[in-house]
């Protein structure tokens, strides 16, 4: 186990593994869950949604010189700036939709070079974002990205702190495993201060949810209480609500949720295999959209 001192880059890295780790644990070994065409409004409630890169506006006369160059030696450029929330979305009124894509795209655009950027250089790209994104977009963007630049500037100062504080015990026990989650929590605590809760919560959801999933594998490792059986039920229970909180799919949580419900009313019908079968094939049709199925096909959430 890192000390504190590299904790906070540790608990990245070990999400990342532990992610792959179990994408290809769970990869299925057929190909029965394919491209459907979704019998519910899903599909149409995507087409009413776009993207920063879409709305973004390059006219001469509204926006920022969009050269290469960077801005009056400022470090970015409207093309930089572009490129990095270009994928962030927004739904059919034109508000920013906060998930784990609006989280991915804020890094890009701040996290290298959140340390050159002072309240001049800050106006500057809250001006740049907002002339080309005209209205709420460019509104909602620009707080969002002052917000962010915000909280980075004050994890910076946590991570220097708790650099500081930190011991050299590398063994991993029980209480180890629970003072880095104690420090976890305090990084939470720290978004929600400087970005707000809704926001902390919509852009956060899977990141957390793969630290508690990193969390409860590693004190699960640590128990020697339980034994081969109890420690095997133990890690189905905590990747079961992995799953249920961390795939990239808007409302996740809540539609898995209510899938699992309706699957579990066709199983208990004790209907003959090729009926069930394709119960449960129109449900997965009824509950999510053609690209999402695709994104969840490792998950072989039609199998019994």
């Amino acid at each position: 186990m890192q000390n504190n001192k590299t904790y906070i880059a540790l608990v990245l890295v070990v999400v990342v593994v532990i992610a792959a780790v179990f994408l290809l644990r769970t990869t299925p070994t057929d190909s029965s869950v394919e491209a459907m065409t979704n019998s519910n409004q899903m599909n149409a409630m995507k087409d009413k949604n776009t993207t920063i890169g879409k709305e973004w506006q390059w006219s001469k006369k509204d926006a920022i010189d969009h050269s290469s160059e960077t801005i009056a030696g400022l470090p970015f450029t409207s093309d930089s700036v572009y490129r990095a929330l270009q994928a962030v979305k927004l739904d059919e009124n034109g508000n920013v939709i906060l998930d784990h894509d609006a989280l991915l795209s804020l890094d890009e655009a701040l996290e290298r070079i959140h340390n050159k950027l002072d309240s001049e250089s800050l106006s500057v790209l809250f001006e740049l974002i907002k002339k080309a994104l005209p209205g709420k977009a460019g509104e909602q963007t620009a707080e969002l990205v002052g917000n962010y630049y915000s909280y980075l500037q004050a994890k910076q100062e946590f991570s220097q702190i708790n650099e500081a504080m930190a011991d050299t015990n590398n063994e991993l026990t029980e209480e180890s495993i629970k003072a880095n989650q104690e420090l976890y929590t305090e990084l939470q605590e720290l978004r929600e201060v400087h970005i707000g809760n809704d926001a902390t919560k919509k852009l956060f959801r899977i990141s957390d949810a793969n630290a508690q999933y990193m969390f409860d594998s590693m004190k699960l490792e640590a128990n020697s209480d339980l034994t081969a059986e109890e420690k095997l039920q133990r890690r189905e229970e905590i990747k079961e609500r992995h799953i249920g909180l961390s795939i990239n799919i808007a409302d996740w949580p809540e539609r898995y949720k209510t899938f699992k419900k309706q699957k579990q009313q066709i199983l208990d019908l004790g209907q003959g295999a090729k009926q069930q079968s394709e119960e449960l094939e129109a449900l997965l049709q009824k509950s999510f959209s053609n690209e999402e199925l695709q994104r969840i096909k490792h998950l072989e959430l039609s199998r019994t």
